[in-house]
């Protein structure tokens, strides 16, 4: 998620990876620093994810009062992240 597009997204992303550790992975990426992303999603603060929590807590909201809306909010944001993926360059 960081690294779409071959650069960090942010100061505190680039902070991270900017480490000795990650130089080999940095310049093996950097070639695709051309390939800018266009979705919004890429400048979210964070990725999609469908951790167990997350799931968890949906399913707590249907099963206590059948509000669906947690549901329905996680299925536009995979949604999202889809079209997300779908317009970046090969």
């Amino acid at each position: 998620f960081d690294w779409r597009g071959g650069r960090t997204r942010t100061a505190a992303a680039a902070a991270t990876w900017n480490l000795p550790a990650f130089a080999p992975f940095a310049e093996k990426v950097s070639v695709y620093a051309g390939a800018a992303p266009r979705h919004s999603y890429w400048s979210d603060a964070a990725p999609c994810t469908l951790l167990i929590d997350e799931i968890e807590a949906i399913w707590a909201d249907i099963a206590a009062c059948d509000d669906w809306s947690a549901f329905d909010g996680k299925v536009a944001a995979i949604r999202r992240m889809g079209e997300a993926h779908a317009e970046m360059p090969e």
